[in-house]
């Protein structure tokens, strides 16, 4: 069932507002090829200018929701975008909704981050065979695997994963239980405590 614009419009604004700053709606006429709502603006886009709809393609659509695509502003901001038709209550095409996210700074912060763990491939894994290591990643995997914080470990999970740390041989280490307490955020009584029962 078509949307009745004034539902579109608080749509228009509900996604400008939940994605604020880096999302702007613009809202073309299929009829007349211009823009005639925008939200958020980015982009500079104005009512009444030329929506250059042919770019689309709508024509060449498989349904009426294309992309998510990659855009570039012309200051190289890099821009996520989703083009929705809206049609009438006879299923004629009247409107194209685009969606464009500036995701310039996200793409910033990635190259940023990924610069910062990267680890180069010849360099010697120091901790490969280091024990402490290995029991970190073990809790941390185990507790992922079953939805778990660490923190909010209860009792009966708790020994469990001493359970699975006892049989996978972690207590053979010196000092074992004292780092399983620390890692689990208890004392090693706690941990000697569960391995007896």
């Amino acid at each position: 069932m078509p949307m009745h614009q004034d539902g579109l419009h608080a749509l228009c604004q509900a996604l400008v507002q939940l994605l604020a700053p880096f999302c702007e709606v613009i809202v073309h006429d299929i009829e007349t090829e211009t823009v005639v709502d925008v939200y958020g603006n980015h982009s500079t886009r104005e009512i009444g200018e030329p929506s250059f709809l042919e770019d689309l393609k709508i024509e060449d659509w498989s349904g009426d929701v294309q992309g998510p695509y990659r855009k570039t502003e012309p200051d190289g901001r890099a821009i996520k975008s989703t083009s929705i038709l809206i049609r009438d209550e006879n299923g004629n095409r009247t409107q194209v909704i685009c969606i464009n996210v500036d995701v310039s700074k996200f793409e910033a912060a990635r190259v940023l981050l990924s610069g910062l763990v990267a680890v180069p491939d010849n360099e010697p894994n120091l901790l490969a065979n280091d024990w402490l290591e290995k029991l970190h990643l073990f809790v941390a995997n185990w507790t992922i695997d079953r939805g778990i914080h660490l923190k909010d470990l209860q009792s009966k999970d708790r020994k469990k994963l001493v359970q699975e740390l006892e049989r996978n041989g972690v207590f053979k280490q010196r000092n074992a239980a004292q780092a399983i307490a620390k890692a689990l955020g208890v004392s090693r009584a706690t941990i000697y405590q569960d391995l007896r029962e």
